[in-house]
């Protein structure tokens, strides 16, 4: 169980911190939600304290932070038709893999140097980049803003590593 004031992951949304405990009746049953506060939004999230072993995690720590690090060397193999590409490209984002979201912007970090992201794809790439900088932020005891400064300055100094 989490404890208030502790810091988590919630994969495909991002890391915050556990504000409080909420009891709400849903269907006639009452239920002890979580109340996250996820760092870079303005609204709470509620996860329910059963469901939240599945589906909450702690941040990493000490070898694991590095190794995330490293995965934005990573080259993903995306498909070359679009549809297919923004399709694989969300189902990494909503796996809510840590290493594989950094991967995947290291590489859409890579294509944006060759060409203009699409639209779609700078969404993609923000929305990974944002997953990265609030666990990294918690980590590392600093701001969002600062923490995302600090993952695009290892960006530009990657070299690609393929998969």
């Amino acid at each position: 169980m989490f404890a208030i004031g502790e810091a988590v992951v919630y994969p495909a949304h991002g890391a915050g911190r556990i504000v409080g405990l909420d009891e709400r009746s849903v269907l006639g049953e009452k239920r002890i939600y979580y109340v996250l506060e996820l760092l870079g939004q303005a609204h709470t999230v509620m996860v329910p304290v059963g469901v939240a072993q599945a589906c909450l995690r702690p941040p990493l720590a000490g070898a694991a932070v590095e190794r995330l690090l490293d995965e934005l060397k990573t080259e993903v193999k995306l498909p070359t038709i679009w549809m297919q590409r923004h399709r694989e490209e969300e189902k990494i984002l909503a796996s809510g893999d840590p290493y594989q979201v950094a991967a995947l912007a290291g590489t859409l970090f890579r294509y944006q140097r060759g060409k203009t992201l699409s639209l779609s794809e700078r969404g993609v790439f923000e929305k990974a980049l944002a997953m990265l900088a609030s666990e990294l932020a918690l980590i590392w005891g600093v701001s969002l803003d600062e923490a995302k400064a600090r993952v695009l300055a290892r960006l530009e100094d990657q070299e690609v590593v393929l998969a």
